[in-house]
């Protein structure tokens, strides 16, 4: 029988951050415009959710995204949305500023998943750790995914393109890995109410995908 149960912890986390961390090559320079600030990060609920043998927080939110609008290019003509408000969803990073930041946004004894963490959380989800697409999956992810007892009752906050538009808002979410799949591509879990249960896909670096924290 699969482990599958709520946990409700006693406070919010929230944690200040620091300059000169360490990231993967080039984020950096890929993301100018978010400097090193993050201001007070913690996680939209207190509530902790224990699925298989992991234990997984809410969504994260930091202080100092400030776009509240998902519409245009940034001011300096190129898409650089390191994080974006979304308001009631979770905040959207890049997978940039997710490895600036991994130990602030996921501290100790939390981390960033990765792709081998989300393939373990869709098999202990009744899933098999693959990517699928059909109809027939809407009432598993409906009793899973979407339950606010087994994972949190999934806000279906949708990403932030390329473009800086948001887009899938109302019937998909996404959340980086820290699992690189190439240069320019990095692993994610995309999962919808119409019955989508996609564990390790890959996508652009630089789209706004929401965060949650595994231990």
């Amino acid at each position: 029988m699969k482990k599958i149960g709520l946990v409700i912890a006693t406070t919010l986390l929230t944690i200040a951050t620091a300059n000169g961390l360490t990231a993967a090559e080039d984020c950096n320079s890929k993301t100018p415009t978010f400097g090193n600030n993050l201001g007070k990060v913690s996680f939209m609920t207190p509530q902790i959710w224990a699925v298989g043998k992991q234990t997984w927080s809410d969504v994260v939110i930091a202080e100092n995204c400030q776009k509240t609008t998902f519409n245009g290019i940034h001011e300096d003509g190129s898409f650089n949305a390191d994080c974006r408000m979304n308001e009631g969803y979770g905040d959207l990073f890049s997978w940039c500023a997710i490895a600036r930041f991994q130990n602030q946004l996921c501290p100790a004894p939390w981390r960033v998943p990765t792709v081998q963490d989300f393939i373990d959380l869709d098999i202990a989800m009744g899933g098999d750790g693959t990517n699928r697409n059909s109809p027939e999956l809407a009432t598993l992810i409906q009793n899973t995914y979407l339950n606010p007892n087994v994972w949190g009752g999934t806000r279906l906050g949708g990403y932030c393109r390329p473009d800086g538009t948001l887009d899938h808002r109302g019937n998909g979410s996404l959340y980086w890995s820290k699992s690189e799949e190439n240069a320019t591509h990095a692993y994610y879990l995309s999962f919808s109410g119409i019955g989508r249960a996609r564990p390790k896909l890959g996508f652009n670096k630089t789209v706004g995908f929401a965060l949650r924290c595994v231990r």
